[in-house]
């Protein structure tokens, strides 16, 4: 067997290693606003609804980041809030841990354990 047709075999021998092992408890979450609360979905079931008074929700699997109508960040960990913070915010996206934030102004100010880091 030559180097050319030993190719795609080590390669697909590489990707079955490097590729991590999926869990049975491997869980799809996903939240929506529906009547100014959350909607929290895992694998596509409605789990719970929490709040009130919500326009904008984002989630990164683990905390849920919600805006208030009046324009405050909500931070939600299993349905239970954990922070408030922030002001005159549109929307909201959260990715690592960090928040951040669309402002009426139109600028985006970053959040990180509830403190503005930086607006940009």
């Amino acid at each position: 067997m030559n180097a050319r047709n030993l190719f795609p075999v080590l390669l697909a021998a590489m990707s079955l290693i490097a590729a991590p092992a999926l869990s049975a408890k491997e869980e799809s979450l996903s939240v929506r606003i529906h009547d100014g609360r959350v909607q929290e979905h895992v694998n596509g079931s409605l789990r719970r609804s929490y709040g009130s008074g919500l326009v904008d929700a984002a989630t990164d699997g683990k905390t849920v980041v919600a805006v208030t109508s009046d324009g405050r960040i909500q931070e939600w960990v299993n349905g239970s809030m954990r922070r408030s913070y922030g002001s005159k915010v549109k929307s909201v996206s959260i990715q690592d841990g960090k928040v951040f934030a669309q402002l009426e102004n139109g600028r985006t100010a970053e959040y990180e354990n509830g403190s503005l880091r930086r607006t940009f």
